[in-house]
């Protein structure tokens, strides 16, 4: 009986802690993007904005303090004004 109780006890913490391992990564994610609207259309790659950035992270340093780097950009394009266009055709 004592055994059943440890072993459900044990199962129960594993699935808390997975869950919360779900939760925690998810928020860690949301607080280490950005979501930029109206990037450039000469700036597909994204390199310009990728410098602005970090010229912004580079002066916001105050001191000794390390400042912040944008490592990489990901432009998604948005596909709801062509779907608007595509769907009136």
């Amino acid at each position: 009986m004592v055994q059943k109780t440890r072993r459900d006890a044990l199962v129960a913490l594993e699935s808390f802690y997975q869950g919360m391992s779900k939760y925690k990564d998810h928020e860690c994610l949301k607080a280490r993007t950005l979501h930029i609207k109206g990037v450039l259309p000469q700036d597909r790659s994204g390199d310009g904005l990728l410098s602005y950035l970090n010229k912004i992270l580079k002066s916001k340093a105050y001191g000794t303090q390390v400042p912040g780097l944008a490592i990489t950009i990901l432009i998604i394009p948005d596909f709801t004004s062509q779907l608007k266009i595509d769907g009136e055709m």
